[in-house]
């Protein structure tokens, strides 16, 4: 369990969700399932050329009761929404005093992928007393594994992977179970109301009860 020591007790901060090829589905799948305690900010990275991740909010907007958009420069994190990293950009986030602010930025040569789930959270290591739950989905490659990394060694984290008898490419999800980073692996019809029983979990020193 990527459990580091986080000081006081508290509840889960932030939910980041990684994806490439088959997201979508996964992701209406995923999203059917979570239960409506769920009320924490999400935050989506699915890969996708640019255009594309802004209708992906609207139809997602448009099915279930979280409020879907496609995450803007300076915008803050609010509870019960999700924000879906703009295709073909890269998304961070950063804090403005007590607020959690996304980031927007062009892609630097030599991104393999726009947008990168390994960006999206090397950025939260720059936060502290960050309490972050992952889930990494369906898709090609190995993008989340290098971010889970080095996030596990800096706040407190909790890392799910979908099964792959779930997925439809099982790159992704492989590649961090592979590396370790990884608490637990489910198959995509689990993984929501695995969710929504951690959000009701209290974090302390070095644990989860």
């Amino acid at each position: 369990m990527n459990i580091q020591p986080s000081g006081k007790p508290g509840r889960w901060d932030l939910l980041v969700i990684g994806a490439s090829t088959g997201g979508p589905a996964a992701l209406q799948k995923l999203f059917h399932s979570m239960p409506e305690e769920v009320e924490l900010p999400i935050v989506i990275v699915q890969h996708m050329p640019s255009g594309f991740t802004r209708s992906l909010a609207d139809r997602l907007n448009r099915d279930y009761r979280w409020s879907v958009k496609e995450a803007e420069d300076g915008g803050t994190l609010q509870k019960g929404t999700v924000y879906i990293a703009p295709g073909g950009r890269q998304l961070e986030i950063r804090r403005k005093g007590n607020r959690l602010i996304t980031a927007v930025n062009e892609s630097e040569t030599g991104d393999r992928y726009h947008p990168s789930m390994d960006l999206l959270l090397a950025s939260l290591c720059k936060l502290e007393d960050l309490r972050v739950l992952a889930v990494i989905l369906t898709g090609m490659g190995s993008d989340g594994t290098c971010g889970l990394k080095k996030l596990q060694t800096v706040t407190a984290l909790y890392a799910v992977a979908e099964s792959e008898e779930t997925a439809v490419v099982y790159g992704m999800p492989r590649a961090a179970v592979q590396a370790g980073v990884i608490d637990e692996v489910l198959p995509l019809h689990a993984i929501g109301e695995r969710i929504g029983q951690l959000v009701q979990t209290t974090v302390y020193e070095g644990e989860v009860k």
